[in-house]
């Protein structure tokens, strides 16, 4: 068990250096327009990466996991359209989701709902804050300096600027740069999490609420604090979504978004962190180019591809390492036959 713990702590820190200096080097000698479109997949990673920490090793199916990244990229227009400079606002975007996510977390969980009314809640709420923002135009309805605009959204959003510098903003190949570090310090951050107390506690609660209980541990709360932690990483990626766009409307709390959350997850593979970002990247890269061919509809051909792909792979992605360490051991015991 050690020896595989330390295999897939050494393959996880190989992979953070290679991301890491890939963030650091590759925006810069990207043409502008692919800078900008990498800092989508970036963004609608962090949503991709906080459902795979909240339905993958939470084990709360959350239908509206789009909620908390709406609440995000809208705590961050609003901030920044009324003087905050970025930095603050994207610790104001995961701040606002997560303790929006302690509020809702606490009914469902201290209310002890069951797993499927958690989902239909959750989405039900997302669906809620559709509604109330696309309702929500008129001069009257604004914050500060920042008019919600309604079904037409929030315009003219500030994009990121120097950190705590708000005279100096961040050219595209910067702002990727600047995103791709923060999705790689939240991936850090959580797969530290799962390994420390805190996650074993979350998997027994998983895996067995009753038997967790029985040892102690309030089940109720460890759901509550795992929402929460994974709704301030949804929010810090709305924010960015915000200011990479520079536009937010109620869009991003619709269905069609939580949905592509859950596909992430699924086809990356549930119980990885990793695996629903390499899905993220490789869906929207392929809706990118599908949507330039008339051969055939592109939903069409993206969803024959996704059905083949889970076909193929039932765990995800993620699963294709586990496939080359077992074909790994087998050589090694041939080899040891021999």
């Amino acid at each position: 068990m050690n020896a595989n713990r330390n295999k897939s702590t050494v393959s996880a820190a190989s992979i953070v250096v290679i991301a890491s200096v890939a963030a650091v080097f590759v925006p810069s000698m990207l043409p502008m327009f692919q800078a900008i479109q990498m800092t989508q997949f970036v963004a609608l990673s962090f949503l991709a990466l906080s459902l795979a920490y909240v339905w993958g090793h939470g084990g709360i199916m959350c239908f509206g996991q789009a909620m908390f990244f709406g609440i995000g990229g809208y705590a961050y227009a609003i901030a920044t359209i009324n003087g905050l400079e970025s930095t603050i606002s994207l610790l104001i975007s995961a701040a606002a989701s997560a303790f929006f996510a302690l509020a809702l977390g606490y009914f469902m969980f201290f209310g002890r709902l069951r797993a499927d009314i958690v989902s239909i809640v959750t989405l039900v709420v997302s669906l809620i804050f559709y509604k109330l923002l696309g309702n929500s135009s008129g001069a009257s309805l604004q914050i500060g300096q920042a008019s919600l605009g309604g079904y037409n959204g929030i315009p003219g959003i500030p994009p990121l600027n120097v950190p705590f510098d708000s005279t100096s903003f961040l050219a595209p190949p910067e702002t990727l740069t600047f995103s791709a570090l923060l999705l790689i310090l939240c991936y850090l951050f959580l797969a530290q999490l799962n390994w420390r107390k805190f996650g074993r506690v979350t998997h027994a609660t998983q895996q067995n609420p009753l038997r967790a209980q029985l040892l102690g541990y309030d089940t109720r709360r460890q759901l509550m604090y795992v929402f929460a932690i994974g709704a301030a990483v949804a929010g810090l990626g709305g924010g960015l979504f915000a200011a990479y766009q520079n536009f937010i409307d109620p869009n991003v709390f619709a269905l069609p978004m939580s949905s592509q959350a859950l596909v992430w997850v699924m086809l990356g593979g549930r119980g990885t962190l990793l695996g629903p970002i390499i899905a993220t990247w490789v869906l929207q890269y392929l809706t990118l180019q599908l949507a330039g061919q008339k051969a055939i509809g592109p939903n069409i051909a993206l969803g024959v591809i996704m059905m083949a792909a889970v076909l193929a792979f039932p765990k995800g992605l993620a699963a294709l390492n586990n496939i080359s360490l077992d074909f790994w051991r087998k050589d090694q015991k041939k080899e040891e036959k021999a």
